[in-house]
């Protein structure tokens, strides 16, 4: 039985090293990688952004994602010290997984297998294999709009998620339907002063974008994303497998057990912005983690819809998860993961 916070980081630190043993990258140095290689870029472009947040010579798609490198600034951080900002981001995303599955239980093996379908997805291996990502604070802001009844918390996310991932917004109306399906939900209509707490981020953002250098930019980098779309649609198959692994068994079940207008919504918003994430990135296993909130809501309803047998349920879905093969999907491009069970299957043979 999970008895405190200590216990809890404990079972999210074995989910996350676990995860690493099973299925592992060849991180290496980014600097040893060719140039303008998808995993050498995100990192320099991060300490770049580190040393003076307001720089403009960097990427188009990090240039409005200020809060994290704000924060290494002003905390003063330098080298290989400012990677740890994102790490941090992503053991915070997988403990709030991990603390959302003890609210519904205390078993131990339900809150640790629970958290490993979710951290052997992308919203936790990209972050973990491609440094400089900073993935998991942005989805950490979509799991606290979906299941936090805080609305100090709520109001705080809408001021500063936006500046982390633009990813925040695309995916709000569907952390808005998972909300709105979760059975703690504790909306009211006096919560959506986080809505309007977004507007700070988009009055803000219109005025220092505003320039028509910056505008040239944007509208670039748009066109550039939709003109090679069509490139990489035939792979959009298999990144959204990639992308969330065994998570699509929960995410899938939350479809299936929800009212009709729930199933409408949860499809058709999610829809949507799984389509609008393929295209506006070319990362697109990476995207789809957009939609982990509706993955997550699964995994807390499982003791409801199987009060006997929703423990080993959950057991089996990480062991299918640590046994799939794993890759990350970058355009028409495949990043492999090693996976340590089918290692072993060629080392027998």
């Amino acid at each position: 039985m999970l008895r405190n916070s200590l216990d809890l980081l404990g079972i999210t630190c074995i989910a996350l090293i676990i995860t690493v043993v099973f299925l592992r990258h060849d991180c290496g140095s980014w600097k040893r990688l060719p140039q303008g290689h998808f995993r050498g870029t995100v990192p320099t472009t991060f300490l770049k952004q580190c040393e003076d947040p307001w720089r403009s010579d960097v990427e188009t798609a990090m240039r409005w994602r200020l809060t994290p490198s704000l924060v290494a600034h002003f905390l003063g951080l330098r080298g290989f010290a400012l990677l740890a900002i994102p790490l941090v981001g992503m053991l915070c995303f997988s403990l709030y997984v991990a603390h959302l599955l003890r609210k519904v239980t205390h078993r131990v093996d339900f809150v640790l297998a629970g958290t490993l379908v979710i951290t052997t997805s992308a919203a936790v291996l990209t972050p973990l294999h491609w440094f400089g990502v900073n993935d998991g604070w942005g989805w950490l802001a979509l799991l606290v709009v979906s299941f936090s009844p805080h609305r100090t918390l709520l109001i705080l996310t809408g001021l500063t998620a936006p500046w982390v991932d633009e990813r925040f917004l695309i995916g709000l109306p569907f952390a808005l339907v998972v909300r709105s399906l979760s059975p703690s939900n504790t909306m009211g209509w006096r919560d959506l002063w986080m809505l309007a707490s977004l507007l700070t981020s988009v009055v803000l953002r219109i005025g220092m974008g505003g320039n028509s250098l910056s505008a040239e930019a944007e509208r670039s980098f748009i066109s550039s994303h939709l003109s090679g779309f069509a490139q990489r649609a035939g792979m959009m198959g298999l990144a959204a497998w990639m992308g969330l692994r065994a998570a699509w068994i929960t995410l899938i079940e939350t479809a299936w057990r929800a009212s009709r207008i729930g199933q409408t919504m949860l499809i058709g918003v999610g829809g949507m912005t799984a389509i609008i994430s393929f295209v506006l990135a070319w990362d697109m296993s990476r995207s789809i983690s957009i939609l982990i909130p509706g993955a997550v809501l699964g995994l807390i309803r499982l003791p409801d819809w199987y009060p006997d047998s929703y423990r080993q349920r959950t057991c089996i879905y990480a062991l299918i998860a640590l046994a799939l093969p794993a890759v990350h999907v970058v355009g028409r491009k495949i990043d492999p993961i090693e996976n340590l069970l089918i290692e072993a299957i060629r080392w027998i043979h």
